[in-house]
């Protein structure tokens, strides 16, 4: 492995994620299945990554910053491998551990 490599400890190359869900809200479970049964269920889909890439060095830091809806936690789940790109590459050299959802098991009343 060239130094130029080992320096590299994330790598992600133009990853785009994309998701097939329904063109209008459904308000039940029950009524999705008897849309769904009825042929009446009109799916789009919903690029949460476009072509994203970046590089992190050893060392480094790196904070994602943007809207609700963005794609921040999208692509720290393809980073961790929770889910996979629909195209392009994800290199990491060494372990990546994924604390998504870091308010899961706090309790607000508690400091």
């Amino acid at each position: 492995m060239s130094t130029v490599a080992a320096d590299i400890a994330i790598e992600v190359r133009d990853v785009s994620v994309r998701y097939t869900v329904p063109h209008e809200r459904i308000p039940s479970i029950k009524e999705f299945a008897i849309r769904w049964v009825r042929g009446r269920v009109e799916w789009r889909d919903f690029e949460a990554l476009s072509d994203v890439s970046l590089t992190i060095r050893r060392g480094e830091s790196l904070g994602i910053i943007g809207r609700n809806g963005a794609g921040k936690t999208t692509l720290l789940k393809v980073i961790a491998r929770v889910i996979r790109p629909q195209t392009g590459t994800v290199h990491t050299n060494g372990r990546v551990v994924p604390l998504l959802e870091l308010g899961a098991g706090f309790d607000p009343e508690l400091s």
